[in-house]
């Protein structure tokens, strides 16, 4: 797995796995998304998922996009990261 990857998914789980429910409006989850998750995004997932493209109706550009989700759900789910698609994508 290419070390992006690598740290996209310990990232990803980060940000399911508090039990805290992350909400689109959480100051601190945008702050930990647009730093620490969006720079690996847009470096591996954007050319699909971005602003001009959103294959199976997914868009990673934001915290609230990742919650929404797409054609089959959520990208993230807060405390359950095994469920969250995004984890699935990259295992």
């Amino acid at each position: 797995m290419p070390a992006s990857l690598t740290i996209l998914l310990s990232v990803a789980v980060a940000l399911g796995a508090d039990s805290s429910p992350i909400r689109a409006d959480d100051a601190s989850a945008i702050e930990h998304y647009e730093k620490r998750v969006r720079p690996i995004l847009a470096s591996n997932c954007f050319e699909c998922h971005g602003d001009d493209r959103q294959e199976g109706g997914l868009s990673v550009t934001s915290v609230a996009s990742l919650l929404r989700g797409g054609d089959q759900g959520p990208a993230i789910v807060p405390g359950d990261p095994d469920a969250a698609l995004l984890i699935q994508a990259i295992r």
